[in-house]
């Protein structure tokens, strides 16, 4: 008897270790974001949609205004590499993560823009269909 509870806890500690990070796959994340933005300078207008889109392994990420943001798909939860452009002579950095969970997506983006400060935005938004 007590091998078999022994057994049952060990398997049932296997079953709940399992992280649901597999759960996720392009076909279930891929769609338009509709929500708000809350970000660290009130004045600033974070994201108020976004629209996945899939390219090759990679996911890409636009947002209402066409700024897209590209990282390589890897299940629910996904980094925002590293990212430098110069806009007008202004060299701005960002990075983020997104994590998907069933119809709703978390977008966190981190900008650095040089002189004209750091900025960071969290969009959440549940998908339409």
């Amino acid at each position: 008897m007590s091998k078999s509870f022994f057994s049952l806890i060990v398997f049932s500690f296997f079953v709940m270790s399992c992280g649901s990070d597999d759960l996720c796959t392009t076909e279930m994340v891929v769609g338009t974001y509709v929500g708000s933005s809350q970000c660290n300078d009130p004045s600033s207008e974070g994201p108020t949609s976004i629209v996945v889109t899939q390219s090759g392994t990679n996911l890409i990420l636009t947002d209402q205004d066409g700024f897209e943001y590209e990282l390589a798909f890897d299940g629910c939860n996904n980094d925002i590499p590293n990212t430098s452009i110069n806009i007008f002579g202004i060299d701005i950095s960002y990075s983020g993560e997104v994590t998907f969970d069933g119809e709703t997506i978390e977008l966190i983006i981190d900008v650095a823009a040089g002189a004209l400060g750091n900025e960071n935005c969290t969009f959440i938004g549940s998908r339409r269909m």
